[in-house]
């Protein structure tokens, strides 16, 4: 930066450092309201499944994900059952996430095998109907 020698310089630096506070200001603001809009809790949702429908593998990533919570839940729920015994809440937490983890980790192999269960059902349906 340069020396200031007289007044006019001095209102001439002061104004222009004013015009710089006041675009960063707005700059600020900005950059905020869009982080704001971003930790929405329904904008992540969005932009996750949006995400997740342009990757399919992505996608079957969290249906794996999900398959493993939901039968990692069942399992859960009835190994305790409404049992208040905390060592069997311990035991069930552990096989729950052991379950999660199978299942999520073999998401692909369960889907074939749920595939052909229900194929093999409605076959059987279908000769019983002829």
């Amino acid at each position: 930066m340069q020396q200031i020698t007289s007044t006019l310089g001095l209102k001439e630096a002061i104004r222009q450092l004013e015009e710089k506070i006041d675009f960063e200001g707005v700059q600020l603001k900005m950059d905020f309201e869009s982080a704001f809009k971003s930790l929405n809790p329904f904008n992540m949702l969005k932009g996750t499944f949006e995400k997740a429908a342009s990757a399919p593998l992505m996608l079957e990533n969290i249906l794996g994900t999900v398959m493993g919570l939901a039968t990692g839940f069942l399992t859960k729920k009835i190994v305790v059952g409404k049992s208040g015994n905390k060592l069997r809440i311990l035991l069930g937490s552990i096989v729950q996430y052991g379950v999660l983890n199978y299942i999520s980790q073999r998401s692909d192999t369960l889907k074939s095998i749920g595939l052909y269960l229900v194929e093999s059902f409605l076959r059987k349906k279908e000769k019983k109907n002829n």
